[in-house]
């Protein structure tokens, strides 16, 4: 967002003072628009998120990532389990 604002003083810096107002007021205009269609989007992926198909959505991906974590990481799982069975004396 003031990377944006600072964009538009930039681009607006070296034009008369009535184009500059004019072309100021262009490009927040603009900047606003983008802010409502962000918001508008954010919505719209809220409300698919909370739908039944956003949820399975959800635990599938989690489902997946743990998967791939858990091959990525099996070495550290398998110290950690005898760590703890000894811990607890399960074996």
């Amino acid at each position: 967002m003031e990377k944006l604002k600072k964009i538009a003083c930039n681009q607006t810096r070296k034009i008369d003072r009535k184009g500059y107002y004019r072309k100021r007021y262009v490009l927040l205009g603009k900047l606003e628009e983008a802010e409502n269609k962000y918001k508008a989007i954010k919505l719209v992926l809220k409300e698919v998120m909370d739908s039944p198909e956003g949820i399975s959505y959800k635990k599938r991906i989690a489902s997946e990532k743990r998967k791939i974590w858990e091959e990525k990481n099996k070495e550290k799982i398998k110290a950690y389990m005898k760590e703890y069975r000894k811990e607890y004396a399960l074996l």
